[in-house]
């Protein structure tokens, strides 16, 4: 079977089309969000079960059509990874990146604002972060934001450290 991200990518690039050329884009993201919720909780594995869901949450026809499609092609699997590509390709069109803060401890909304403000600078985009704290990690914190990653830890700082006294030191 083909990479299943890459398969479900084909069926959200298709349906991001046809929503951009309707204005529906971010409603079709709702209703893919209802959808993988749907699925999450249930087993979705038959078109009878697909024509029922369709029924209960009154999709728009574009995502009903897009669902009795991977149900003829047997892509129902994909559902969960078709939301999340059709949720890149949106945020992809409106200029933002998603990422996720990692930290030893809970940072301030001071804190949050600041390095929010430094990934929309480095990436060029707007930031939507989601914060963790990580109480393994000795200090700092790493952003994970689209393809970028800053490291501001304590052990990448060491790391470096050690690295220029070492390279100090014949």
């Amino acid at each position: 079977m083909a990479n299943p991200t890459v398969l479900a990518r084909k069926y959200a690039k298709a349906l991001y089309d046809l929503a951009k050329t309707e204005g529906v884009q971010e409603k079709i993201l709702l209703q893919l969000s209802e959808l993988k919720k749907a699925v999450a909780a249930t087993s979705l594995d038959s078109k009878e079960q697909v024509e029922s869901l369709i029924g209960q949450l009154a999709f728009h026809p574009l995502v009903s059509n897009t669902l009795k499609l991977m149900a003829d092609n047997k892509r129902l699997s994909l559902v969960s990874t078709l939301h999340d590509q059709y949720q890149s390709l949106l945020d992809e069109d409106m200029g933002v990146v998603r990422g996720v803060v990692s930290s030893a401890n809970v940072l301030n909304n001071e804190q949050r604002k600041e390095i929010e403000a430094r990934v929309n600078a480095i990436t060029n985009k707007r930031a939507i972060l989601s914060f963790k704290e990580e109480p393994e990690m000795l200090g700092g914190f790493v952003v994970h934001a689209g393809a970028y990653k800053i490291d501001g830890s304590l052990k990448n700082q060491l790391t470096k450290m050690k690295i220029s006294l070492n390279n100090g030191v014949h």
